[in-house]
């Protein structure tokens, strides 16, 4: 008797983790090639096209982006030691387009099924300057709009002001 109440929980228990998703699924939709405009970056107009896809055997979504400002790549991972999704992500902000690279964590309790927002862990190269004070905190949000359209948004948070858009991309499902 006691082998086969063994037996049985560990069917449970195996099946209960086969059931479990990923949690980078979440962000399955990306997934694909998209393109769409860009506002921001001091009111230049940019298109921008991105590819999301799966790596390191569906482990990291790699991102490959191209705009007519510079071409850039991130990946976006989960970190099974702190339980969080994480990327490492270039931001081109400036009107010199400098590289800023901020640390990135999904914050679940802010995000919902169609709005995903990651909220800077870390921040590098963030040089402080008289036109450009040290940012304190970034934050990247995912908003899906449907299957086939998401809008890709930056902000900064700047010391004693509120977060502040630097850039939002409207992005459609290349066909």
């Amino acid at each position: 008797m006691k082998k086969i109440a063994v037996l049985v929980i560990g069917l449970i228990v195996s099946g209960v983790s086969f059931a479990q998703k990923s949690p980078l699924e979440k962000l399955n939709f990306i997934i694909g090639d998209w393109a769409g405009p860009v506002e921001g970056f001091d009111k230049s107009p940019s298109k921008l096209k991105s590819n999301f896809q799966w790596v390191k055997d569906g482990k990291e979504i790699q991102v490959s982006n191209r705009s007519r400002f510079e071409n850039t790549g991130f990946h976006i991972a989960y970190d099974s030691v702190r339980q969080v999704i994480f990327c490492n992500r270039i931001v081109i902000c400036d009107q010199y387009f400098s590289k800023k690279y901020v640390e990135f964590i999904l914050i679940d309790s802010l995000s919902t099924d169609t709005i995903f927002v990651f909220v800077s862990e870390k921040l590098k190269n963030m040089p402080e300057s008289d036109e450009s004070p040290a940012v304190e905190k970034a934050c990247w949000i995912i908003k899906k709009v449907s299957e086939n359209e998401f809008e890709d948004r930056i902000e900064f948070t700047y010391p004693g002001k509120d977060l502040k858009g630097v850039w939002t991309s409207f992005l459609i499902r290349k066909q």
